[in-house]
């Protein structure tokens, strides 16, 4: 009669599966599961880092001023954001988008931290200000180096079309390689750039650069 005698344990001499929703154990691995996520909430609260695909976002609030779709991490508000890989080294495909279909006029406060792009998964610019009507204030945070790469992409590094605006400031770093035909920072492939304005920052930039290996 010890078999099974534990309150849900199926299998197991009364001590496995003694735990109150214990299948397979005694509750205890559940409630260290619980308690590290718990510790995670609060380290994110404490630092106010969301890390939503490749990067870590500081600043704003997700689902308000920025969502992350796809591969694709998109600013829909003015809230002021830091983003940076979370990886300390290394590229990502996940790329940058400035407004989208529903966002139409998008004022953006943007301090890249460390963000390093490199021919996206979504085929378009790793930092993409998207349609019209948009504006970019982009920050170089102080020691970062940052680098958006369309070496092998039919797309502008940073791209910024007729009718909107970035601004770039700063003191960082920033490395913009285009694809076929594309700016580093601006137009795309047969295209009008929008306007785009420099008052900050150590800015490389290359159009036209295209690799095939």
């Amino acid at each position: 009669g010890e078999e099974g005698s534990g309150d849900n344990g199926e299998n197991g001499d009364g001590e496995e599966g003694s735990g109150d929703n214990g299948e397979n154990g005694d509750g205890e691995e559940d409630s260290d599961k619980k308690d590290e996520a718990e510790e995670l909430n609060d380290d994110e609260e404490e630092t106010g880092e969301v890390i939503v695909g490749d990067f870590t976002v500081s600043g704003g609030e997700q689902g308000t001023d920025y969502k992350f779709e796809g591969n694709t991490l998109i600013i829909i508000g003015s809230a002021p954001l830091v983003i940076k890989n979370t990886a300390e080294t290394g590229f990502t495909t996940n790329n940058i988008h400035i407004g989208d279909d529903e966002h139409t006029e998008v004022t953006a406060n943007v301090t890249l931290a460390g963000v390093r792009i490199q021919n996206t998964a979504t085929n378009d610019s790793p930092f993409n200000i998207m349609g019209t009507d948009k504006t970019c204030y982009l920050t170089l945070a102080e020691g970062s180096v940052n680098t958006l790469n369309a070496s092998k992409l039919f797309s502008a590094a940073l791209h910024c079309g007729k009718n909107s605006t970035v601004v770039i400031d700063g003191s960082g770093t920033l490395n913009a390689y285009g694809g076929s035909s594309c700016s580093g920072i601006g137009s795309g492939f047969n295209e009008i750039a929008g306007k785009l304005v420099f008052n900050g920052g150590t800015i490389n930039a290359h159009a036209f650069r295209y690799e095939t290996t």
